[in-house]
């Protein structure tokens, strides 16, 4: 709930729409289930934004930052995919994102584990409601032999679990490209980047 807010506050911003959050601060109360805003006054002090601002161009502390600069963390453009469940709408949804992402020209990692190998099988009719593609690609839509392709096309890192197939779904043929390893593979690979489970 709290990603959807700011990521609808961040597309305010940019397409200059709506009222924004700017100067106030929108805090939520779980307990109470209840929203409730405070005034941020402006630092005078602040080096990007107060009347004696010193930082004029972004580019460069971008660039500071990039080379790992100020303690910062180094910030990364890879996406990870966490395919954990064994139905064919997330498995489909998993390789929509993959190949979306790919194709934007992001580094992408997809890892999938227990009934989630599923999706990376040769044969994914394992998967729950598998008959949903056929539907699918009736609507118009591209169906998962097709994203998988693509997402190969496109470099996409798929790892298979060796944990998560044991004790699910047992060993089966994998598509060509596949990888079989851990979670500390996968997260390496991930490192600074954005991950996302389904």
């Amino acid at each position: 709930m709290i990603g959807t807010l700011q990521a609808t506050e961040v597309l305010k911003e940019i397409m200059g729409i709506g009222e924004t959050l700017a100067g106030r601060l929108l805090v939520w109360d779980a307990l109470a289930t209840r929203f409730r805003t405070v005034k941020l006054p402006r630092d005078p002090d602040c080096a990007l934004c107060g009347p004696q601002a010193t930082i004029r161009d972004l580019s460069a502390h971008a660039a500071s930052e990039a080379e790992g600069g100020a303690g910062q963390a180094v910030a990364s453009d890879t996406l990870g995919i966490l395919l954990v469940s064994g139905t064919h709408d997330r498995a489909h949804y998993a390789f929509v994102l993959a190949s979306g992402a790919a194709a934007l020209g992001r580094r992408v990692v997809l890892f999938a584990t227990n009934a989630g190998c599923h999706a990376l099988f040769s044969d994914w009719s394992g998967l729950v409601d598998a008959a949903r593609d056929e539907r699918v690609r009736a609507a118009g839509v591209a169906g998962l032999a097709e994203l998988r392709e693509a997402s190969q096309e496109l470099d996409v890192r798929m790892i298979a679990c060796e944990a998560g197939l044991r004790p699910r779904v047992g060993r089966g043929a994998a598509v060509a490209g596949v990888e079989v390893a851990g979670v500390a593979t996968f997260l390496e690979a991930v490192g600074a980047g954005q991950m996302l489970a389904l």
